[in-house]
């Protein structure tokens, strides 16, 4: 499932790690790694689908084909011991200067 540059991946990961659904965004979590890929490329190859509310992938993505960066503490120069708002913000805002590409926020951050 894509997040179209959202946090909601975050959230995911960040529920996961506390066993229960944490909603906020600014709770502390540790940071994993964030994909970037060509959506345009995965769509036009006819690999998209919708089950009503996500755009996600049918079966498997190879992802030599697709992924354009990947964002990881390491590569931020921060640590992992962060929040779900600090890492994605983070992540897009380098994402943008390396390849001038705007992504929206959630309407539901």
């Amino acid at each position: 499932m894509f997040t179209h540059g959202g946090i909601s991946a975050e959230r995911v990961i960040s529920s996961k790690q506390k066993g229960k659904i944490e909603i906020n965004i600014d709770a502390p979590y540790i940071a994993g790694v964030r994909f970037y890929f060509d959506t345009e490329k995965i769509a036009n190859d006819g690999m998209l689908t919708r089950d009503g509310a996500h755009v996600k992938v049918k079966k498997c993505l190879p992802l030599e084909k697709y992924l354009i960066w990947i964002a990881t503490p390491d590569i931020l120069r921060m640590s992992e011991n962060t929040t779900p708002r600090i890492f994605a913000e983070k992540s897009d805002a380098i994402f943008f200067e390396k390849f001038s590409v705007f992504l929206p926020r959630d309407t539901c951050s």
